[in-house]
């Protein structure tokens, strides 16, 4: 049994350098070879259909930007910020005031501004509040409360997270305010 085992790991150690022969000889080094998705995730600039919406006709889905735009569109001046993770962890209606929360993974700081925007097909609403650093993360919640008693249709939110040292945008969620 082990003389077997021995001839399969000698076989199998024999394909693999017979491979990175090949690949050395052929110059078809797949790391060095460049893939498509390296090729779009350098490109830094969005695409103009990307932003050119006609925000009376389309859905408010379409006519809102995807937050996942929205740090491309605001990249900051100094190469030194990081780009974080912002994760929307609740949101809802009560007495027709919006509320909404997010935490910022990863990233504990002061001095952090959370935004929460709404957006509708023809029209943006945002607040700000300030970004609570607590043990691991930072929280966004103080502050984030627009009244929406007097609007209706379907809405699309999200929260930004912007600081001296990082930025990032959540996922968005769709709501029907009645």
């Amino acid at each position: 049994m082990r003389a077997w085992v021995l001839g399969v790991l000698i076989a199998v150690a024999g394909i693999a350098a017979v491979a990175g022969v090949y690949l050395v000889l052929s110059g078809d080094d797949p790391a060095v070879s460049p893939s498509p998705s390296a090729t779009a995730s350098v490109s830094a600039t969005p695409s103009p259909s990307a932003s050119v919406t006609d925000a009376a006709t389309a859905s408010p889905a379409a006519a809102s930007p995807s937050p996942s735009a929205t740090p491309s569109t605001e990249e900051p001046e100094d190469p030194t910020r990081t780009g974080v993770g912002v994760s929307l962890t609740r949101y809802g209606v009560s007495d027709g005031v919006l509320t909404a929360a997010a935490i910022v993974s990863d990233v504990v700081e002061e001095g952090g501004t959370c935004s929460l925007v709404l957006s509708g097909s023809t029209e943006e609403l945002s607040v700000d509040g300030p970004g609570t650093p607590s043990a691991t993360t930072t929280d966004c919640a103080e502050g984030l409360s627009l009244d929406v008693s007097d609007l209706s249709g379907s809405w699309i939110l999200w929260i930004t997270y912007d600081s001296p040292d990082s930025y990032g945008t959540s996922d968005s969620a769709e709501i029907d305010l009645s």
